[in-house]
Order: C-alpha cells, then sequence, then structure tokens
C-alpha cells in the first residue's frame, strides 16, 4: 500500500473472519491494489527455495512461466517485510503434469526458525491453467513473517506455474468477558 490510505471503516462490533476479507476484496477491486506478484526473489520482502533459481516466478502473476526443483526436500520460502495473514491460495498445474506435486504443506513462523503447519492437502493431478485451491481453516489464521510451501511428489522433481494466495494486513485483538 506504500505509505497510503485506501478506505478506513469504523465498526462498533467485531467483524468475523469473512467480513474482513470481503472488506478486503472489495478494497482490492476498487482500488487496484494487487502489490504480491514479485518480479524478482528481492521484489517484495524475500523469496528462496530448495534449488535457489528463479523462486519468484511462482508468484509473478503469469502463468507462462514457471518453478520448477528437482531436490530430495522441494519447497519455497517467502520472507514477508512484516507479518501477514494468509487465508487460503491456489497452486496452478504445469504444462509437464508428471512434476505437478501430489501434496503441499504451508508453514508459518514468526521467527524463521519455529514453524507452525497451516495447512496440508493432497492436491489433484491439474494441467496448465488450471489449479488446485486450498483454505486455511479459520482457527489456523495468524499472522506469520515467514511462509514456507513443501511440495511432495512421487519423483523428486516439481514443477509450478503460479501460487496465488488470499493475503491480509490483520490487526485483531480477541476480546475475554474479563477485558470488558
Amino acid at each position: 500500500l506504500n505509505g497510503k490510505i485506501y478506505s478506513a471503516r469504523i465498526y462498533n462490533r467485531a467483524l468475523t473472519e469473512e467480513e474482513i476479507k470481503q472488506n478486503c476484496e472489495v478494497d482490492s477491486a476498487r482500488y487496484g491494489i494487487n502489490l504480491y506478484e514479485l518480479t524478482s526473489n528481492t521484489s517484495y520482502g524475500t523469496v528462496t527455495s530448495s534449488n535457489e533459481i528463479d523462486a519468484y516466478k511462482a508468484f509473478d502473476g503469469n502463468t507462462e512461466t514457471s518453478w520448477t526443483s528437482n531436490s530430495e526436500e522441494n519447497y519455497i520460502l517467502w520472507q514477508m517485510p512484516e507479518e501477514k495473514t494468509v487465508t487460503g491460495f491456489k497452486i496452478y498445474g504445469s504444462s509437464e503434469s508428471s512434476k505437478y506435486p501430489k501434496e503441499v504443506e504451508l508453514l508459518g513462523s514468526k521467527d524463521g526458525e519455529n514453524y507452525d503447519s497451516l495447512v496440508t492437502s493432497e492436491l489433484e493431478q491439474k494441467g496448465l491453467n488450471e489449479y488446485n485451491s486450498i483454505q486455511i481453516e479459520t482457527n489456523k489464521y495468524d499472522s506469520y513473517k515467514y511462509f514456507k510451501w513443501k511440495f511432495k511428489n512421487d519423483g523428486n522433481e516439481i514443477s509450478i506455474n503460479e501460487i496465488s494466495f488470499d493475503i491480509y494486513d490483520v490487526a485483531r485483538k480477541i476480546f475475554k468477558d474479563s477485558d470488558n
């Protein structure tokens, strides 16, 4: 958002996670906010991977490019400039369907050392411009600075054309009855 305020809303009640998502979607569409299409491994935070080659291509907004890895443990790690909340993501298929992962696990970390598993999902084989959509359970929502996607396949080689995700700057305070 580059220091700009695009909208402000004041409510006399706490919003549900769904209402927060809807507000973010409306603002993104209204103001054309899309900051997370990468042009390099350091264009927004730092993206690294198991093979250290062009990891940003999994997030460049272009399904014509791809990230490919042939490591024993295939992963992409994105260190954000500040903590964010991811609520779901899509993994787009590859033109080489045998390299599309069978399983993905998304992990989050506040410090880059200790990771929480946010979701693990088996993936259906997808071709070019097709995707698997994975949602994170609301009880797993939290803000993290590091997000790590770990992929498994029958062989070691992985190819992904794009990962798009729902990411929010969510400031939340949970009130207990004793806070009144």
